[in-house]
């Protein structure tokens, strides 16, 4: 909501005439303000976690199992996270130009540009919840294959209609690019879901390098993006965020996700972090989209009371 508001508002001051060094500095202030609201009220929870965190950890003698680089990159975790990459990357070649590449491809101007992709956040919200049953239901691979398939298709679509012609079907282009937001949900959840159950590190450690994968591809796809459309124009993004659209796919197809029953176990230290937070926060139990298992909690009587 807070993304479809400032986009919204974007657009609205771009209408106007306000400068974009001006919409840069309230950015800033947001963000400061931000830190302002939150610094309070966050402090003393936080603390309580480390306190907790400290006195959960295992005592020195005890041996820490380790799992070798090599091993991670060649399990399924590895190709998830190969596959993570590769259809995050491509998504950004578009998504990090798209107020550049929608009006130098189709003629859209920023202010409309920016309308289509807030209308495509505020459509998206409601999926995060539609998202989590359909994994509940049929597991996290499935929504995640068919959110790379439909962001494949709207990529491609795009690149099929640079070919008719510059200022034309700019209708069509937007919701294209919009659909390819709107599935956003459905990687969010699922990835987070897969790590967890694929990693053989720990669902705590195995979000945190699905997230180091995902913001690295935004990176370099953002670095890319740029580079390509001054090499080759704009039009070129859409074809090959297509093919790595395509070869995420393919990779995807061999990717083996156990059911929850058959995850890898939390380590300790992620089941430590987890009583912390459950206890600091006096939260339900379910943390970082990972829910703690029975024989877990009941370690910790501060945690069965959060």
């Amino acid at each position: 909501l807070g993304q479809f508001a400032a986009l919204g508002l974007s657009a609205a001051l771009l209408v106007a005439g306000v400068p974009l060094q001006s919409l840069f500095l309230m950015h800033a202030a947001v963000a400061v303000l931000g830190i302002i609201v939150l610094w309070s009220p966050t402090r003393a929870p936080a603390q309580r976690v480390r306190e907790r965190m400290l006195a959960a950890r295992p005592s020195p003698g005890a041996a820490p199992s380790k799992v070798g680089l090599r091993a991670i990159v060649l399990s399924a975790f590895g190709l998830f996270l190969l596959v993570n990459f590769l259809s995050q990357f491509g998504e950004q070649l578009v998504e990090s130009q798209y107020p550049n590449y929608l009006n130098d491809v189709f003629q859209i101007d920023p202010e409309a540009a920016a309308l289509a992709m807030a209308v495509a956040v505020l459509i998206s919200a409601p999926l995060y919840p539609v998202s989590g049953r359909w994994a509940a239901k049929a597991g996290p691979k499935l929504p995640f294959m068919v959110a790379i398939a439909v962001r494949g298709i709207t990529v491609a679509g795009l690149a099929v209609l640079s070919l008719v012609g510059e200022g034309q079907l700019q209708v069509l282009a937007m919701l294209l690019f919009g659909l390819m937001i709107v599935v956003y949900p459905y990687f969010e959840v699922n990835t987070s879901l897969i790590a967890a159950r694929t990693s053989p590190i720990g669902p705590g450690a195995g979000q945190g390098f699905q997230g180091a994968a995902t913001q690295t591809a935004g990176i370099l796809g953002g670095f890319a993006a740029g580079w390509l459309a001054g090499q080759l124009g704009y039009s070129s993004l859409a074809w090959f965020a297509t093919g790595l659209s395509v070869l995420a796919f393919i990779a995807g197809l061999f990717l083996r996700v156990q059911p929850p029953a058959r995850a890898a176990a939390p380590q300790p230290q992620d089941d430590a972090v987890a009583r912390a937070a459950v206890a600091a926060m006096g939260s339900s139990g379910v943390v970082g989209g990972a829910a703690l298992q029975p024989e877990h909690r009941s370690e910790t009587p501060s945690a069965q009371e959060g």
